[in-house]
């Protein structure tokens, strides 16, 4: 889990977690990514040989799909980047934020 809620009712965030589920989502992107280019590929290859009305309306329902499949994995990738992204920057500011109240002079 990547925050969560403790017995107090504070909210806490880990951030490596947050970094893990991010190279996840990347992860996942990738893979789909790839299987969606090769699947492009057959059905290009498909489209080679089939021909006539039907296999223009498959094809043109096909680049449909495919045009917003890549929207996915490319909406995906931000998605990862920007995870790990603030994870890093959490990480920095907890970090200062610790610094400073250890600077203070409390009884």
């Amino acid at each position: 889990m990547a925050s969560g809620i403790d017995a107090a009712g504070a909210l806490g965030i880990i951030p490596d977690d947050v970094q893990s589920f991010g190279r996840e989502a990347y992860r996942i992107a990738e893979e789909l990514r790839s299987a969606s280019s090769s699947l492009d590929t057959e059905v290009q290859g498909l489209m080679s040989t089939w021909k006539g009305a039907a296999a223009d309306s498959y094809l043109t329902g096909w680049d449909e799909m495919h045009r917003g499949a890549l929207d996915v994995w490319d909406t995906l990738f931000v998605l990862a980047e920007k995870l790990g992204i603030t994870a890093e920057n959490f990480r920095i500011s907890d970090g200062d934020h610790a610094a400073v109240i250890s600077l203070l002079d409390l009884p």
